[in-house]
């Protein structure tokens, strides 16, 4: 087949898989950082447990009782989330386009070297997330303290806290509906072996921030939030991820009804591709906000 045909194929299918980035406005900036210490704890209901079981677990007992120690622990505010009821076919969807062979292939259409080779579990990790903000970094005591709650209740396996002295504040939109209807679409962000932390979390804010700011009519987000893991964990904190993502939505319907659009669809593609610059084999779940303190 001559280059001509070649070159016009690679082009239309890179018209009808990716979206183009629009020039950058200048309303388009960074809505702003916060450099409170974060706790995030990632929780996994056992096999036997039932999840209005492990609703009620979180709702009656662990948040209560962090909340319990605010005042003594500095804590600012508890946040509780939740997996969405039903929401496996659309984050099978996000985890897909995810997998190596999807987003080499859409590399290599997009013009992009393929990453190296890296495997995902299409399933998420895990069921619910706690998010605890300090008005400064905990003390040793303190973090064993909040481990010690989330790993009593027997009804979810033992925890992992990850810490974060940065947020980025990407996109703060209208949100006016009720926040017990958003959601939010979370991604754990893990970067590939022969990226630096450092690197991964400055293309992360600077360049992947601004594609997703550029393109925000296809999202349609209420709010996109970026959380940086710390360079090196406290004692007593595990450095699994480099950072969760909160991509929220304004409810789970009007998720479900974006995902039905073409655009939708080809934005997340760019996004993928994108991705592959500082991060690989990405969990993702969808969580909704089930308790505050």
């Amino acid at each position: 087949m001559s280059q001509e045909p070649v070159g016009l194929m690679r082009r239309l299918a890179h018209r009808l898989l990716f979206v183009a980035a629009a020039p950058r406005p200048a309303a388009t900036q960074i809505a702003g950082t916060d450099d409170r210490f974060v706790i995030t704890g990632l929780l996994n209901g056992k096999d036997a447990a039932s999840s209005h079981a492990l609703t009620r677990v979180l709702v009656d007992e662990v948040g209560p009782a962090l909340a319990a120690h605010k005042r003594d622990w500095n804590i600012d505010n508890v946040t509780i989330q939740r997996g969405v009821p039903g929401s496996r076919p659309i984050v099978f969807f996000f985890e897909l386009t995810r997998t190596y062979g999807v987003a080499a292939w859409l590399c290599r259409i997009a013009g992009q070297a393929p990453p190296p080779p890296f495997h995902i579990k299409l399933c998420p990790l895990y069921e619910a997330m706690i998010e605890l903000r300090f008005a400064a970094p905990p003390p040793p005591g303190v973090i064993a303290g909040v481990r010690a709650i989330l790993d009593a209740p027997e009804a979810f396996d033992p925890p992992v806290l990850i810490g974060s002295s940065l947020q980025v504040r990407v996109y703060d939109g209208d949100a006016t509906n009720a926040v017990a209807d958003r959601v939010n679409i979370c991604f754990l962000v893990r970067r590939p072996p022969d990226v630096t932390r450092a690197a991964c979390q400055d293309y992360w804010r600077h360049q992947h921030a601004h594609l997703a700011l550029e393109n925000m009519q296809y999202l349609r987000l209420t709010r996109y939030r970026q959380v940086h893991t710390t360079a090196t964990p406290l004692p007593g904190l595990d450095d699994t991820f480099d950072g969760v993502v909160y991509a929220e939505k304004r409810s789970f319907l009007r998720l479900f009804l974006d995902l039905l659009k073409p655009n939708t669809a080809r934005f997340n593609s760019t996004v993928v591709v994108d991705e592959c610059h500082f991060t690989d084999s990405t969990p993702v779940t969808l969580m909704r906000r089930i308790g505050h303190w």
